[in-house]
């Protein structure tokens, strides 16, 4: 089983072209709540391509993004390394190798549920403020509610054997809730959606941790099974991809338990 750090090793391209970005109402809701915005030092952990350090870099924040995969991180560097309140760090949630009380807010999208949630809230206490934010965000795919999003579950589940387990690790509400603290906890949620042509939705799949990668037996059957799929359910083609985008955010009260 690769370590969390390496399974998006060869994936980044992927990544950056073909993951969705964020709903913008998520951003102001952190503006609103969190004091998102110029002036605040951000810390965006498992940050990947930076696909959601941009949108915290256009509020005006300073952020360092921590990113322990070096594929990833290049990518990263490339798109966003010109600008002056952007810097990258080769660390991990448990060992972001950042200062002690150095950041106002830690984020993580797409992240937390490949972090050691122990470590990582000692990590996390070390690294804020006092008062400081921790916001953790996911774009949580619909798997019914169309014919294609059925068959893209169906797809997967049979194609790719990592995948249920994978799933599996994503955190309920009240670990969430114990986790970032239930005085402060807040939650939302927005809709999201891509509309992606079929190399789109093929690199899509392929960004995906559990997806087999291009060395591996069962590479070239579930590609076509992937082609079968969009051919089916393709409107002008086209596929459309739903999410529920949710939003989680506390203070990690020293009270709460891990």
């Amino acid at each position: 089983m690769l370590a969390p750090q390496d399974r998006f090793t060869g994936r980044a391209l992927e990544y950056a072209q073909a993951r969705p970005g964020y709903p913008r109402e998520v951003v102001g809701w952190l503006c609103t709540v969190c004091g998102l915005g110029p002036g605040c030092v951000v810390a965006d952990v498992g940050a990947g391509t930076g696909i959601f350090t941009e949108m915290l870099l256009e509020t005006g924040a300073r952020v360092s993004a921590v990113e322990p995969n070096a594929d990833m991180r290049q990518v990263m560097q490339e798109a966003l390394g010109l600008n002056t309140s952007f810097s990258a760090v080769d660390g991990t949630a448990e060992r972001t190798g950042m200062e002690n009380n150095s950041v106002d807010m830690v984020v993580a999208a797409q992240a937390f549920h490949w972090f050691d949630v122990s470590a990582t809230k000692t990590e996390f206490r070390r690294i804020l403020k006092p008062d400081g934010w921790v916001a953790l965000l996911w774009n949580d795919r619909r798997t019914t509610g169309t014919a294609f999003l059925e068959a893209c579950e169906r797809l997967l589940r049979e194609h790719c054997p990592d995948y249920l387990h994978v799933v599996s690790r994503d955190p309920s509400e009240e670990t969430l809730k114990d986790f970032l603290g239930r005085e402060s906890f807040h939650a939302a949620s927005a809709c999201n959606e891509q509309l992606l042509n079929k190399g789109e939705f093929l690199d899509r799949l392929k960004s995906c941790s559990f997806f087999p990668a291009p060395e591996e037996s069962g590479y070239e059957t579930t590609i076509k099974a992937a082609k079968s799929v969009f051919d089916e359910h393709n409107t002008d083609g086209r596929v459309q991809i739903l999410y529920d985008t949710r939003l989680f955010c506390g203070r990690l009260e020293e009270s709460d338990s891990v």
